[in-house]
């Protein structure tokens, strides 16, 4: 027997209730994201790649020095707001470096870089396995008994893993481009060097269906001076096409990204006929069937530009990013250009602060926005901190940065008071501004100097803290510091409020 239970106003109530719950779950999360965050401790922190999750949070694959007593694989997992949430580091004893994070098909993330920890050998390629909460599934090592570097890294149809980059195990001095094919426990099943007589490498790698693209830099064959090489190979890693583009003046080549019209995109750099020290950024249109470049974009910029990653969007709009110089608010500036689908440059924009800032790789996300990451020397208190931005769609500019450095130390607050120091550099005396939240501030604060190696150096300056309603002054006196940069905290009832850097030049 049925039993219909009626539909009372209660539960039209609850429904409706239960419908508008699941509207601002869906609105919360379509409310376009945009922020800039800086992360790391207080030497080198470098972002190198990224991922998001299916939670719409983020893992940020670095390069820190912060947190070991080499330089180590730094793993950082954020929400999608870019929050700090946990962070794990990769190594042994001596030093790590990352390029590369992919997704792999079961569940778990690949990490790529080199290591130099392993006894007997030098650089070799690192390959690290790790479930999605950080935890180490295992770690593998591949190369020759000479330096060996990975520079980019793809997961393969079959589970496995194509390593692309450079060696030294050449007979000279110079590298050739080394490709390594790992199977899905990570155990080698081969290698491939290409190259002649002069410096060539890889500098992007991607899988294919039958057999793999890449794309470097070659000074042995070409135009002359440096040329981009685009090889492609089989499933063996044998050479099935090939083809360089440049002139006799240096051309870089970068990251190349699968387009859905089954063309690839290119992003490139060449050397400047006028300024032979700066580089232009162009994007170029490959044909892997004609094996030929069929189209080439390149922007009118006369400032120094390298571009290091490249995505496609839904719209088949072409997104790149890089560095570019005295172009923003610093020396360089993180750099994304965009290139509509009519193949013209549209203008670009800048993100960072008054020094250098460096954009590495960028993604698409889930919100129809992108997120970059690389390295900020403007913010934070690191000799360089990881430097994470996220747009919208519309691909403009992020609020100010929240800062998150010294993460181990839960005693800070993410979003610091603006502070400027004037002179900067400076010889003897100078003065480190800021205003306050509120006079309950005054006569709490606490000023610690670091050297770049993050020693303490309050002993080498005479300081005072003067207070002027909701404003400070630090005033740094009879100074006994040698040159060199130098990062600074203040700090109220122990937690650090504000931070910045600044140049002693005598």
């Amino acid at each position: 027997m049925n039993i219909t239970t009626p539909f009372t106003l209660k539960h039209h109530f609850c429904l409706r209730a239960t419908i508008v719950a699941c509207l601002i779950g869906v609105v919360a999360w379509a409310q376009p994201q945009k922020f800039q965050k800086v992360y790391g401790g207080y030497s080198y922190d470098q972002g190198n790649d990224l991922i998001q999750l299916p939670d719409t949070g983020y893992l940020l694959l670095c390069t820190s020095g912060s947190f070991s007593s080499s330089a180590d694989i730094y793993l950082l997992k954020v929400d999608k707001q870019g929050n700090y949430e946990w962070q794990h580091t990769y190594g042994g004893q001596d030093i790590e470096g990352a390029c590369k994070i992919k997704l792999t098909q079961d569940g778990h993330i690949a990490m790529a870089g080199h290591t130099n920890s392993y006894p007997g050998k030098s650089y070799d390629f690192y390959l690290v396995k790790a479930a999605l909460n950080g935890d180490t599934v295992w770690t593998k090592h591949y190369g020759s008994n000479e330096w060996d570097f990975a520079n980019s890294m793809d997961t393969c149809a079959d589970g496995g893993f194509i390593m692309a980059g450079k060696t030294y195990d050449t007979g000279n001095a110079f590298s050739d481009i080394l490709i390594v094919k790992a199977d899905a426990d990570g155990n080698e099943l081969w290698q491939k060097k290409i190259g002649g007589n002069k410096d060539d490498v890889a500098k992007s790698i991607i899988s294919l269906v039958d057999g793999y693209i890449l794309c470097g830099t070659t000074e042995s064959i070409g135009a002359g001076g440096k040329d981009i090489w685009v090889v492609k190979l089989d499933l063996n890693g044998n050479i099935t096409s090939d083809v360089t583009f440049g002139d006799i003046n240096n051309d870089l080549g970068g990251d190349i990204v699968r387009k859905f019209d089954g063309n690839y995109g290119i992003a490139c750099s060449s050397q400047n006929d006028l300024f032979p020290q700066w580089y232009n950024n162009f994007i170029l249109n490959y044909n892997s069937l004609s094996n030929s470049i069929i189209q080439q974009y390149q922007s009118n910029y006369t400032n120094d530009v390298i571009l290091n990653s490249i995505i496609e969007l839904s719209d088949s709009t072409i997104l790149a990013v890089g560095n570019i110089s005295n172009m923003g608010s610093g020396m360089n500036d993180m750099f994304l250009v965009k290139l509509n689908n009519g193949f013209y440059f549209d203008a670009g924009s800048t993100y960072g602060g008054n020094y250098d800032d460096f954009a590495e790789s960028v993604i698409k996300t889930f919100d129809n926005g992108v997120a970059i990451i690389g390295s900020t020397n403007s913010y934070g208190i690191g000799m360089s901190n990881v430097f994470f931005v996220k747009l919208d769609s519309t691909f403009i500019g992020a609020v100010s940065p929240d800062i998150y450095v010294n993460i181990d130390d839960k005693n800070q607050v993410s979003n610091f008071l603006n502070v400027s120091v004037l002179p900067n550099p400076f010889s003897q005396n100078a003065a480190i501004l800021l205003e306050l939240p509120g006079p309950e501030f005054q006569h709490k604060l606490q000023f610690n100097l670091l050297n770049a190696l993050g020693q303490n150096m309050n002993s080498n300056i005479n300081s005072q803290i003067c207070y002027k309603g909701t404003s400070a002054k630090i005033i740094i006196d009879d100074i006994k510091l040698k040159n060199g940069i130098y990062f600074f905290s203040i700090e109220s009832e122990n937690k650090t409020i504000a931070q910045g850097k600044f140049t002693v030049i005598k």
